[in-house]
């Protein structure tokens, strides 16, 4: 993957969830087939294939031509260091504010030199759709 790619990849990939998104997306242009967990799988000799769980993690593998003694696998994680945002909100002076709290080990300081935004996973309830989820940069 050329430094440029790379980079693309991060921009894009602001939260699992975009993360995610971003594999799946490169993975269909590279003729990878995604296959539902729930199904029946028919898997081809020298054809890719992938899945997703809850929209936050991917799985991608190839099968081989021919028979095989044993499996290599690289497996990586799409979370990291970061704020998330708490269940509960503060009403003050006419604005809602949202609490966060740090994740994963945060050096705080690198946080204070840039401005800060929200990405990631929504879900709440709206009648008449039982729950709603929808993820948002």
């Amino acid at each position: 993957m050329q430094i440029e790619q790379l980079f693309d990849f991060l921009h894009r990939s602001v939260s699992p969830f975009h993360a995610v998104h971003t594999a799946a997306q490169l993975l269909d242009a590279a003729g990878y087939t995604r296959l539902e967990e729930a199904e029946y799988w028919n898997l081809e000799p020298e054809h890719g294939y992938y899945v997703t769980r809850n929209e936050s993690s991917i799985i991608a593998w190839r099968v081989p031509a021919h028979a095989i003694g044993g499996w290599r696998i690289a497996a990586s994680h799409s979370d990291s260091p970061t704020w998330r945002i708490k269940n509960t909100n503060v009403n003050a002076a006419g604005c809602i504010k949202l609490n966060v709290e740090g994740y994963g080990g945060m050096i705080m300081s690198t946080w204070l030199d840039r401005p800060l935004s929200a990405a990631g996973c929504w879900c709440g309830m709206k009648l008449p759709v039982r729950w709603k989820a929808a993820w948002w940069t």
